[in-house]
């Protein structure tokens, strides 16, 4: 139910739901509300998550221009989808439990 919240909200931004919940963070230590340790976390794992998952799309980006190529699919790709889906997995967990802190 969070996530569908977060969700709607970042639409009415215009912005993806990390990016909205990055922005809400970001505005909240401007505005200097406190936030506890774990929101502090959160972000920096919603950082790390963004920065792992556009990693893996220049990388997959990469072996399906080879796979092209050559007519032939790399192994690695099965493996760096399965990641990336763990990532994304991962993210949209952190953002549910943002949401549930956030107030």
């Amino acid at each position: 139910m969070e996530y569908e919240e977060i969700h709607a909200a970042a639409t009415r931004a215009g912005l993806t739901c990390s990016a909205f919940v990055i922005r809400t963070v970001r505005t909240a230590i401007r505005e200097q509300r406190p936030l506890d340790g774990a929101l502090v976390a959160m972000h920096a794992e919603l950082r790390s998550a963004s920065h792992q998952v556009n990693a893996v799309g220049v990388n997959l980006n990469q072996l399906v221009r080879h796979a092209n190529a050559h007519g032939q699919v790399p192994e690695s790709v099965t493996w760096l989808a399965a990641y990336c889906f763990q990532v994304v997995r991962r993210t949209e967990a952190v953002i549910v439990e943002l949401g549930r802190r956030l107030p």
